[in-house]
């Protein structure tokens, strides 16, 4: 079983865990402790999706984006598989994702066999923003490189990216400017119509 990591930067510029507020399940409002009346949401969206509850539109999931994130994954591989990048780090690339590879960083190895399992750190070439919705609501011009996803009844946004040619820097400043689109497209948009 994969676990999932997600990292936002702080504000010196280096990585944290990523960090969750609580919107109440009644009165939609942001809280800043769990209790069994609120559930989680991304801080960068948290303000979004209080809004776009009280209007009316009922949110299911979210995520807000992240400038990394990983999978821990194990996997069979032969030893002669393995390359070593510019860090000194062991890692294969394993599929594609427009056309990027993506690349398995070895993190643990047992190196008695020409045959190996191992566990694997996993990192995707793209971030995806989304809210999905309890069900299709008729949204008109959404921000950005958001559009509406009908097989989920979701608003989504994907931002390819590649660490040899941006930084985390840059990518969180990416990311900030998409929620900020996102938080003004939400504050214009009507009511829900009973």
């Amino acid at each position: 079983m994969s676990k999932v990591w997600y990292f936002d930067i702080d504000k010196k510029g280096s990585l944290i865990q990523t960090t969750k507020l609580y919107i109440n399940s009644s009165t939609y409002e942001i809280e800043y402790q769990k209790t069994p009346s609120n559930f989680a949401v991304d801080t960068l969206m948290a303000e979004t999706i209080s809004l776009l509850n009280k209007k009316g539109y009922k949110t299911l999931s979210s995520n807000a984006g992240h400038v990394y994130h990983y999978f821990i994954r194990k996997r069979t591989y032969l030893q002669e598989d393995l390359k070593i990048d510019s860090y000194g780090n062991k890692f294969m690339y394993v599929g594609y994702h427009n056309g990027t590879p993506v690349k398995y960083e070895l993190i643990s190895q047992d190196d008695s066999s020409h045959l190996s399992t191992d566990s694997f750190k996993v990192t995707f070439p793209v971030i995806i923003l989304e809210i999905i919705f309890d069900k299709p609501y008729q949204f008109k011009n959404l921000p950005g490189n958001w559009y509406f996803n009908k097989f989920d009844n979701s608003i989504v946004c994907k931002i390819d990216y590649d660490f040899d040619t941006i930084d985390f820097k840059t990518l969180d400043n990416i990311i900030v400017k998409t929620n900020q689109e996102l938080l003004q497209w939400a504050k214009r948009i009507a009511i829900v119509k009973e």
